[in-house]
C-alpha cells in the first residue's frame, strides 16, 4: 500500500515531528515540509530571549519556571542529528529492518568462521529503584494477561518490551533481538492458554525512533513476526494506538500519524478508514461498530459504522492535542482531556450520549501543569497526556499529564494524586513525573501507571504507590565512567533518571535531573563528576556511598547553554583540572570554582573534546562539522576537519592514542560508509579506517591501552559494537548484545590481571553492559552481582552458579512463555545447571538466599 500522498501532508504540517503544537511553530516555513534545521531554528529562535538553565528560566516574577518542552526537544534533537543529511537537513532514507537483517548477517559470517571472539555481553542494570522522584526508565504502554494475575507487559520506549510472570517480582525482556527496541502499543490475546501479542514499534510520545510497524508473536513473545502493517523508517511514522475488538479478536485498529488502519484477518492485512492522522482511539464498551478517535488540533470525531462514516463530535479553538476515555460502567459516556497552545490545560469535556454531544466539565486548575496548586500555565500535552476512568464506577477518573489528578464526580472537581519530586505537604504521593499511561487491572481493579521513570502501581484508587519496574534493565545512557582502581565502582548519566552510581553491587541515585557525562577521577575514587543538560556540571569531593553532597560547579560568566550534552573532561596529568565546552573552550584548575576561557572560536556550540593522554598540552575539540587542535594548551588553535566528511555527517566523538598525541579517531555520524577517520599527524591529513562497518551512524571510539602489541579499538554504533586489531577490518563484538543504540565506553583496567579487565558499554534504552576484552579471558565466572557470579552468558550446555554468600539457595528457570522450567534447592557454593535438554533462547534465572533477598539475569542458551 502506498502512504506517501497521505504522509506528504502530514509532514507538511509537522505532525511527526514532537512539539509542534507550541508557540515556537510559528517560526515553522509554511510554504514546503519543514526539515530538521527548520525545527532546530524555529525552537533556539522562540527561546533565544530566555536565559535557560537547566530546563528553566526567570519569568516576569524572578521566579524560575519549567521551560515546557524545552528539555524534550532537546532530546529529540540530540537523537536525530547525527542520524540527519547534515546537508539538506533532510530525515534518513533507511529501513531499521534492513540494518537489523545486514548485522545479523555479518554476526553469522562471523560466527561460522569462528575465528575471533564477538565479545561476550552481560548486563550491569541499573535493574533498582526505590520509585518516587527516581526511577529507571520510561514506560509507554501497560497490558495484562487475559487470565493471569501475576502476568504484566509493559512497553518501553528504547528497552522493549518485558514480561513478569510474578506481578514485578522478576521481569525479563522478550524483543532484545528485534529490529528496533521501540514499543508504543500492545495488545494481548489468549488462544489455548498462551497468548497472542501484537505489538506497535516506535516511540509514539518523544519519537526517538519511527514505527516500523505492527509486529505478532503466537508464543508469548517467543518468536516474532511482521503484520501486513509495515513502514520504513523514512516514512516518519508513529502509532498512537493499538485496539482489539473485543468480540473479534482478529479484528485490530491502530491509529498512526497518517491514518486509522484496520485487520480483519489478525494482521495479515491492513486498509486506512480515515485519510488523515490520528491521535487517539476508542471502542465504545458494548458496541465495537461505533469508534470515537481524537486530533491533535481540538477534534473529536465518531464512527457509528466501524469507520466508513465519521461526523465531527467536538472542536475547540485553540485546543490541541486531545486524549480519550470510556468506561463499561457508564457505557455511553465519553471523557475527552485537551491540551491548548501552550500545552496546559485546554479542559475536561464530557459526553453522556455516546458521543453526540460534548460538555466542558472542567477546565478551573491547569492539571498538566507541574505545580502542586494547579496554578501554573503551560504543560506537556504534547507529550505526557492520559485519561483513564475507572471501569467500575465512570465518575471515578484519572487524568495524567506531568502528575496525576483525579475525580470523583464526574470530572466536575480534581484533587492532585501523585506529584513529579515532592508530596505537596502530604496531600499527594511522590512518583516520577511524565504519564503516559494509566490502567486499569480488569479483574483486580488496581491502578497502574507508566511514566518516565518506570511503572508504579496504587492498589487504593491512587492513595499510595508502589514502583513495580526494579527488575528491568531499561535506562537510556549517556555515558559511562569507571573507577581506575575498582572493578565495582562506576558512574552513569541517565535520560531523566539523574546520574547512577554502582558501588560494590548496589545502584545508587547521586544526582537528579537528566544525567549527562561523568567521570570518576583516576586519582581518586572520592573525586567524581556529574552533568545535567547544557553544561551544569557537578563536583563530588565526599564518596557519596558514604553519603557525601554535590556541589555545582559555577557555569563562566556570560556564557550561555552548552549542547544538551556537553564535552566535558578532567585533564589527563592533573585531572582537578577540568575542561568544558560551551560556544568556547573553557578551563578550571578548581573542578569549577574559577574559569579560564581557551578560545575564541565565535562559532557552533562545542560537541566533542579530547585531551592526549600522554601530553596534556595536546587538545582537540570541534563542533558538529569543524574540528580544532592546540598543541600549546590551548594557546593557540588551528583548524584540522580537513577531508572529513562533514557534508555527509557529523563529528559524533575523538579519541587519542594513548602513547601518541598525533594519532586519533574521530566518529561520524549519517548513514554512509565512512564512518571512522584516524589521522597520525595531528589532524593535518584523513584516513578513512571504515572497512568492515555497518552504513549506519557511529557515536564513540576507544582504544584498549593495554593492548601493548597492536592497536585494539572498539567502536559504538546505532546498532552494535565493533573491534579493530591494527590495519585488520573492523569485526562485530557484540554477542549477547540487544540490538540497541550504544552511545559511549569506557574500560574499567585490571592491571594486576589484564583478563579481568571490562570493556563497558552505556545503551540508549538497555542500561549499562560489559563484556572481556576482545583478548581478555572469558572466565566461567562472569559477573552477576555482589552475591552471585554466573558464566558463561551465552551459555552452551552448561551455566555455572557461584554462590558468594553463605547457606541454602532456591534457583528457577523460567521460558519466554513464563514456565518455570527448572528448579533445585542448592546449598553448595558451586553449581553447574545442565542446559542441554532446553531448547535455545532466553531464560529468567531467579535466584534467592535464605534470608529471602532475590536477583534475577536473562541467560542467553545458544
Amino acid at each position: 500500500m502506498n502512504y506517501k500522498t497521505l504522509l506528504a501532508l502530514v509532514l507538511f504540517y509537522g505532525f511527526s515531528v514532537p512539539m509542534v503544537a507550541q508557540p515556537w511553530n510559528v517560526f515553522l516555513p509554511t510554504d514546503r515540509t519543514p526539515d530538521f534545521y527548520d525545527y532546530q531554528q524555529a525552537f533556539e529562535k522562540y527561546w533565544a530571549p530566555f536565559d535557560i538553565r537547566d530546563g528553566f528560566y526567570l519569568n516576569e516574577h524572578g521566579e524560575w519556571q519549567k521551560a515546557f518542552g524545552y528539555n524534550q526537544f532537546k532530546r529529540w534533537e540530540y537523537e536525530w542529528e547525527a542520524k540527519i543529511n547534515p546537508a539538506t537537513g533532510d530525515f534518513p532514507q533507511i529501513n531499521n529492518l534492513a540494518v537489523y537483517r545486514h548485522q545479523t548477517d555479518i554476526m553469522a559470517l562471523a560466527s561460522a568462521d569462528r575465528q575471533h571472539s564477538n565479545g561476550i555481553w552481560t548486563s550491569m542494570g541499573p535493574a533498582n529503584s526505590p520509585g518516587g522522584y527516581s526511577g529507571l526508565g520510561r514506560i509507554n504502554c501497560v497490558a495484562f494477561h487475559p487470565s493471569d494475575d501475576e502476568v504484566i507487559y509493559a512497553g518501553t520506549p528504547a528497552g522493549g518490551l518485558w514480561k513478569t510472570t510474578n506481578h514485578g517480582v522478576d521481569w525479563f525482556p522478550l524483543s532484545d533481538q528485534l529490529p528496533t527496541l521501540g514499543v508504543s502499543n500492545l495488545v494481548i490475546l489468549e488462544d489455548n492458554g498462551v497468548e497472542t501479542i501484537y505489538l506497535s514499534t516506535g516511540d509514539k510520545d518523544a519519537q526517538n525512533t519511527w514505527s516500523i510497524g505492527v509486529l505478532k508473536s503466537t508464543d508469548g513473545g517467543f518468536t516474532w513476526y511482521t503484520t501486513g502493517l509495515q513502514f520504513n523508517t523514512a516514512d516518519n511514522i508513529i502509532i498512537t494506538q493499538l485496539l482489539a475488538d473485543p468480540d473479534n479478536p482478529q479484528r485490530i485498529f491502530a491509529a498512526t500519524n497518517v491514518a486509522l488502519f484496520v485487520t480483519t484477518d489478525g494482521g495479515n492485512s491492513w486498509h486506512p478508514i480515515t485519510s488523515s492522522g490520528v491521535w487517539d482511539l476508542q471502542l465504545h464498551p458494548f458496541d465495537s461498530q461505533i469508534l470515537y478517535v481524537a486530533t491533535r488540533g481540538g477534534q473529536v470525531f465518531k464512527s457509528d459504522d466501524g469507520g466508513l462514516i465519521w461526523t465531527m463530535v467536538l472542536e475547540v479553538p485553540g485546543g490541541t492535542y486531545t486524549k480519550l476515555g470510556v468506561s463499561p460502567a457508564a457505557p455511553d459516556r465519553v471523557y475527552a482531556v485537551m491540551g491548548n497552545d501552550a500545552n496546559g490545560l485546554m479542559g475536561v469535556y464530557r459526553s453522556d450520549d455516546s458521543g453526540q454531544t460534548f460538555n466542558l466539565v472542567y477546565n478551573q486548575k491547569n492539571l498538566l501543569g507541574w505545580e502542586c496548586s494547579g496554578n501554573d500555565t503551560g504543560g506537556q500535552a504534547f507529550y505526557d497526556l492520559v485519561i483513564s476512568p475507572d471501569p467500575l464506577d465512570a465518575d471515578n477518573v484519572f487524568v495524567g499529564g506531568v502528575n496525576t489528578w483525579q475525580s470523583a464526580d464526574g470530572g466536575q472537581n480534581f484533587t492532585l494524586v501523585t506529584h513529579w519530586y515532592e508530596t505537596c505537604q502530604g496531600t499527594a504521593a511522590n512518583v516520577h513525573a511524565d504519564k503516559h499511561a494509566i490502567v486499569w487491572h480488569p479483574r483486580t481493579h488496581a491502578l497502574y501507571e507508566g511514566n518516565d521513570g518506570g511503572l508504579s502501581v496504587s492498589y487504593n484508587n491512587g492513595i499510595n504507590y508502589n514502583f513495580l519496574s526494579s527488575g528491568m534493565e531499561i535506562s537510556q545512557l549517556y555515558d559511562v565512567s569507571c573507577s581506575s582502581s575498582n572493578s565495582d565502582f562506576l558512574l552513569t548519566g541517565l535520560q531523566d533518571n539523574g546520574s547512577k552510581g554502582y558501588y560494590f553491587g548496589i545502584w545508587r541515585d547521586v544526582l537528579g535531573g537528566d544525567g549527562m557525562l561523568c567521570y570518576v577521577l583516576p586519582s581518586n575514587d572520592s573525586l567524581q563528576l556529574a552533568c545535567r543538560p547544557n553544561g551544569s556540571v557537578y563536583g563530588s569531593d565526599v564518596l557519596w556511598a558514604d553519603g557525601g553532597n554535590w556541589l555545582t560547579a559555577s557555569i563562566p560568566g556570560g556564557q550561555p547553554n552548552g549542547a544538551w550534552v556537553t564535552p566535558y573532561l578532567p585533564d589527563p596529568t592533573i585531572d582537578t583540572t577540568i575542561y568544558v565546552g560551551y560556544h568556547e573552550l573553557y578551563r578550571s584548575v578548581a573542578l569549577g570554582y574559577v574559569w579560564e576561557q581557551l578560545t575564541q572560536f565565535g562559532g557552533d556550540l562545542l560537541k566533542t573534546l579530547a585531551i592526549a593522554p600522554s601530553n596534556n598540552q595536546v587538545i582537540y575539540t570541534g563542533t558538529d562539522n569543524i574540528l580544532y587542535a592546540s598543541i600549546d594548551r590551548g594557546v593557540t588553535w588551528n583548524i584540522i576537519t580537513g577531508t572529513l566528511p562533514v557534508e555527509s555527517g557529523i563529528i559524533t566523538g575523538i579519541t587519542v592514542k594513548y602513547d601518541d598525541p598525533a594519532t586519533l579517531w574521530v566518529t561520524m555520524g549519517g548513514y554512509n560508509a565512512t564512518r571512522v577517520f584516524e589521522s597520525n599527524d595531528g589532524g593535518l591529513t584523513w584516513v578513512d579506517i571504515s572497512q568492515g562497518l555497518p552504513a549506519i551512524p557511529a557515536s564513540h571510539i576507544i582504544q584498549n591501552h593495554q593492548n601493548t602489541t597492536t592497536t585494539e579499538l572498539y567502536v559504538a554504533m546505532d546498532v552494535g559494537i565493533y573491534v579493530r586489531l591494527g590495519n585488520n577490518p573492523w569485526l562485530p563484538y557484540f554477542e549477547g548484545l540487544p540490538n540497541v543504540p550504544v552511545k559511549r565506553f569506557d574500560i574499567y583496567y585490571d592491571n594486576a590481571n589484564p583478563e579481568n579487565s571490562r570493556l563497558r558499554a552505556a545503551t540508549y534504552g538497555r542500561g549499562l553492559w560489559e563484556s572481556p576484552l576482545y583478548g581478555g579471558g572469558v572466565s566461567i565466572a562472569e559477573r552477576f552481582d555482589a552475591h552471585y557470579r554466573i558464566g558463561p552468558n551465552p551459555a552452551g550446555t552448561t551455566l555455572y552458579i557461584t554462590f558468594l554468600n553463605e547457606g541454602p539457595h532456591q534457583l528457577a528457570l523460567i521460558d519466554m512463555l513464563g514456565r518455570q522450567v527448572f528448579q533445585s534447592r542448592v546449598t553448595t557454593p558451586n553449581y553447574s545447571l545442565d542446559l542441554s535438554a532446553l531448547p535455545p533462547g532466553y531464560y529468567n534465572l531467579s535466584l534467592t538466599d535464605s534470608q529471602g533477598l532475590r536477583s534475577s539475569r536473562t541467560i542467553v542458551h545458544q
